[in-house]
């Protein structure tokens, strides 16, 4: 009796009890993916060669998972199996595409890690800031020409890659406020400077109570202590931008 069958995508017509012939014969290999497996359906000689009549290893027990090296022919599957390479008849197995598994996820770099990077291009451009109120020129890297929140605009944009407003209010408002006691490295630190109470400077705190900042046309940028004299007196809040 005649049985229809369907093996590694190539279909077979084989009588019950011997080899099969196929239906479509396939003139070469096709090498498998090296993700593909194949199911033992009953138990089929272990062949040394795709040849029937020809030296066999024994048999491939039946529900056995092995590894697939090529569709050799229409006849023949090339497998791996108990750590030997051989060839089973077609029928007897079916193969499947192993699932792809998801890459491990790139550890995130740490709020310290990034705060760190942003700190070290800040002090970076010590002599290349020239101090000028209401100026962002950055048309010459060697000799910018910022204010206060065009400086600190400027160092987390090149630094991260991170957006934000121009002007110190802006600034302020647009990132969750924290408590001088609980600042870090990384946040940023208005002051007023000539109306009490109203925020018109901006810096970056480094940590230890030191900010950096882009202050004036005197003295560009700069590193202070916010923890006495005048900008202890000054000192309005802090925002968190790295989270």
């Amino acid at each position: 009796m005649k049985k229809q069958l369907l093996s590694a995508g190539i279909a077979f017509s084989v009588l019950a009890g011997s080899f099969a012939v196929p239906v479509s014969p396939v003139a070469h290999a096709a090498t498998a993916s090296a993700a593909t497996t194949g199911t033992i359906k009953g138990t089929p000689y272990f062949h040394k060669t795709p040849k029937s009549g020809e030296a066999t290893m024994g048999f491939v027990k039946n529900g056995s998972v092995v590894e697939v090296l090529e569709i050799t022919n229409a006849y023949w599957v090339k497998i791996v199996y108990q750590g030997k390479t051989g060839w089973v008849s077609s029928p007897y197995i079916t193969t499947k595409a192993k699932p792809e598994t998801s890459p491990s996820p790139t550890p995130t770099q740490s709020w310290e890690q990034s705060a760190d990077k942003l700190l070290a291009y800040a002090k970076s451009l010590v002599g290349k800031v020239q101090y000028k109120n209401s100026v962002r020129d950055t048309s010459n890297p060697n000799k910018l020409i910022l204010d206060c929140s065009s400086y600190t605009q400027y160092v987390f944009k090149q630094a991260l890659g991170l957006s934000m407003k121009w002007g110190a209010n802006l600034q302020h408002d647009a990132f969750p406020h924290v408590a001088k006691s609980n600042l870090r490295k990384g946040d940023l630190v208005f002051f007023s400077v000539s109306t009490p109470g109203k925020i018109g400077h901006v810096g970056i705190y480094m940590g230890g109570g030191k900010f950096i900042h882009n202050v004036n046309p005197a003295s560009d940028v700069v590193i202070s202590d916010l923890t006495t004299g005048y900008w202890k007196n000054h000192y309005i809040d802090g925002a968190r931008v790295i989270k």
